[in-house]
């Protein structure tokens, strides 16, 4: 993936013609210049990335390293991506490890960091709000592998293009079966019925979803709870003395 710049820049410019509402790849881009490898390679991502920015909202992949700190991506790609362009492709996990909910607040002390998911959401016009992921919102994921779109963009194929992306909101990740896999309560691919896990790119577009529908999920405020309670105990003692007389 390292040495994907032509394909990666060949999918964002495909992109351009098919007019999503945004892009949001979910592939961490690397922290060096990779032309000495592949010559003209930089190039033609950067292509694909200014296509990008003429005719959609562009949102890159953050990540951080074993220790916590930011892992660093090329300059050239950041600076390319502009404002808003990139966010951490990161979730809290509660106790079992599992992912439920949906939350900016990621920084060392509790400071709100933009999100990948966040910032899409963002560019289309929603400011995100922190709660639980609601699972059950929308069918489950089905996707277009890569090599399909980039034969129709080889094929100038743009009404296919258009048919598959026009105004929605697009992810670029991995579906691999050993890369990027995140536990969570509820199965999200079509093709891998009750998995225990799912592609992180699943995650991003069913908090996207959320946050485009109706909303996460919020918590009871802990005063309903208990004027809850206290409103069934009175229910129970009044039906008690009724039965008693």
């Amino acid at each position: 993936i390292t040495l994907w710049h032509r394909h990666l820049g060949r999918f964002l410019t495909a992109m351009a013609e098919a007019k999503p509402s945004a892009v949001g790849i979910d592939i961490v881009l690397p922290d060096r210049s990779f032309d000495a490898v592949v010559p003209g390679s930089d190039k033609l991502l950067l292509k694909g990335m200014l296509d990008a920015r003429r005719a959609y909202p562009l949102v890159l992949a953050l990540t951080v390293d074993p220790a916590g700190k930011l892992r660093a991506i090329h300059p050239s790609f950041l600076a390319m991506a502009g404002a808003g362009g990139a966010g951490y492709a990161l979730f809290p996990a509660d106790g079992d490890g599992r992912i439920r909910r949906f939350d900016e607040r990621l920084g060392a002390g509790g400071e709100q960091v933009p999100t990948l998911a966040g910032q899409m959401a963002r560019h289309l016009g929603i400011e995100p709000r922190a709660g639980l992921i609601d699972y059950w919102r929308g069918a489950p994921f089905t996707y277009l592998p890569l090599h399909q779109v980039l034969q129709w963009f080889d094929n100038n194929d743009s009404g296919a293009l258009e048919r598959a992306f026009r105004g929605r909101p697009v992810f670029l990740g991995m579906v691999l079966q050993f890369t990027d896999r995140q536990p969570v309560p509820e199965a999200l691919a079509a093709w891998e019925p009750g998995a225990p896990d799912i592609p992180g790119v699943l995650l991003q577009a069913q908090a996207l979803r959320n946050l485009l529908g109706s909303g996460f999920i919020q918590p009871v405020p802990r005063a309903a709870v208990i004027a809850a309670v206290i409103a069934a105990a009175l229910l129970w003692f009044m039906s008690g003395s009724t039965l008693l007389i």
